[in-house]
């Protein structure tokens, strides 16, 4: 991809995405959203409900085949349909101005803003991108991230084949949360904010003059590492609350093993229900929590249906 000296690569899991940027269009939570190329001299004169100026996100769907990669331009939301080759290969794209509603509005009025997502398949990979723009005077944002979208290079795949059912992931995973995957069947999503990213330098500027943005940060994490971030939900079907109750139980007390049996020590303690427990080694840190969709705000809760893993991995970490 040929970058123009205007433009900043942002890298890392989030690649610092605005939430707004993704409020429109459905969300894919098995995507890994690795880059992010935005002006350098961008300003956010909006909170974090508008769009970005102009961003072009780059991401990954790894482990599913060419029909769920591009079911999500299904979305009905969307306005408009195609398809373009982007180096030799087919991509599927959807795009539109996003019906705006109350406050977001007021912000960003209907049809100023532009949504394209697209999606094609090759190397065994889904490829996501996503093109996110607002109006900006005396520029064409959108005919300047389009071009730039239409150099991108797909490479073949280095990467050793991945062995049936077993898991694919954009980053290393220690044995211990290996394990854990065995125990059952996980939804893996990607944490999209809250973490580093990497930026490339404005033109001119480097070593000591150069001051990355600060991110965002869960408060627990240290503030000089680099964390890969995964997390892992697992729903019971049981239809009975109790014996729900009873599976996630046993699948919590199951987790907890292996991450004592790895040397995670556990930081936080409670015997409150439905409390989260804080897992440490080194740097990384895992939280481990239940939920629920069986009680309402008037009752309390005693029966849970789902267990939560998330963990915070050193990038160094394999």
């Amino acid at each position: 991809m040929q970058i123009p000296d205007a433009y900043t690569l942002i890298l890392g899991q989030g690649a610092g995405a605005r939430p707004a940027d993704f409020n429109f269009s459905p969300q894919d939570s098995g995507e890994y959203l690795f880059a992010k190329i935005e002006p350098t001299n961008s300003t956010f004169p909006y909170p974090l409900v508008a769009p970005s100026t102009a961003a072009l996100y780059l991401g990954v769907h790894l482990g599913i085949s060419p029909q769920e990669c591009v079911a999500p331009l299904d979305f009905p939301r969307y306005k408009s349909k195609g398809t373009v080759l982007i180096d030799g290969i087919t991509f599927r794209w959807s795009d539109g101005p996003p019906d705006l509603t109350g406050r977001t509005r007021a912000l960003v009025p209907s049809g100023a803003s532009y949504y394209r997502d697209y999606a094609g398949f090759a190397n065994s990979v889904c490829y996501k991108f996503h093109l996110r723009t607002r109006p900006i005077p005396k520029q064409d944002p959108v005919s300047e991230l389009e071009t730039l979208l239409s150099s991108i290079k797909i490479f073949p795949r280095t990467a050793p084949p991945v062995a049936p059912c077993e898991l694919e992931t954009p980053f290393p995973l220690p044995n211990e949360v290996r394990d854990i995957l065995k125990l059952s069947r996980w939804t893996i999503s990607y944490p999209r904010i809250g973490l580093n990213a990497f930026h490339r330098p404005q033109p001119g500027i480097s070593g000591d003059d150069y001051q990355p943005p600060l991110p965002l940060r869960p408060a627990p994490l240290p503030s000089n590492v680099v964390f890969n971030a995964i997390t892992l939900t697992y729903a019971s079907d049981l239809a009975d609350g109790s014996a729900a109750t009873a599976a996630i139980a046993q699948l919590q007390q199951n987790v907890a093993h292996i991450l004592q049996e790895y040397q995670w020590t556990a930081s936080r303690e409670t015997s409150a229900p439905g409390a989260s427990r804080i897992y440490r080694r080194g740097d990384a840190f895992a939280e481990l929590s239940v939920g629920t969709s069986r009680c309402t705000m008037n009752s309390p809760c005693t029966q849970y249906d789902n267990l939560t893993l998330a963990i915070y991995l050193p990038a160094k970490l394999n």
